[in-house]
This record gives structure tokens, C-alpha cells and sequence, in this order.
């Protein structure tokens, strides 16, 4: 799977870079050349796809938990006063 896109990024992108001057050495060293860019590149969009994912889930949590706290003894899916007896046994 990761494969493929690591694949690309060293024949594509990596002479890319290189060539406009973003990482002016070798592509295969990891302090001056590509391989480094691509590293710290794709560290950022990963640590990215963590924090969104983070924020989504303590949102959602939040969310119910404030939900929960309007409507005491009734269960935090429950819209109406009607299945108060039901959320009760729950």
C-alpha cells in the first residue's frame, strides 16, 4: 500500500525538488537532499490527519456529554420526553 506513493515521491518528487532547489543535496541524503523533504513532508500531512481526527473525536465526546447534561435522566440519544421511562431502566 505505502509502497506506491513512497515509490513516487523518491522517482518524482525528490529530482523535483532538487532541481528547484529546496533540497540541494544528493536525493538520497537525509540532511541536505530529498529523502529528508519528503520525511519532514510527509510527518506534517500525517500529524495533520492525527490532529483533525483528535479534534473530530473530543468534539463528538463533548458534544455528547453537553447533550446529556441538558436533559437529566434521560439517555443522551433520546430527543423527546416520551422514552423518558424506557431511558430510565437503561
Amino acid at each position: 500500500m505505502t509502497a506506491g506513493p513512497g515509490a513516487a515521491g523518491y522517482a518524482a518528487l525528490g529530482p523535483y525538488a532538487r532541481s528547484q532547489g529546496w533540497a540541494p543535496g544528493p536525493v538520497a541524503d537525509w540532511q541536505d537532499g530529498a529523502a529528508g523533504w519528503i520525511l519532514w513532508i510527509s510527518l506534517a500531512i500525517m500529524l495533520g490527519d492525527s490532529l483533525t481526527s483528535l479534534s473530530l473525536l473530543v468534539g463528538t465526546s463533548v458534544a455528547s456529554a453537553l447533550s446529556s447534561r441538558r436533559a437529566p435522566g434521560l439517555h443522551a440519544a433520546c430527543a423527546c420526553n416520551s422514552c423518558a421511562r424506557s431511558c430510565a431502566n437503561l
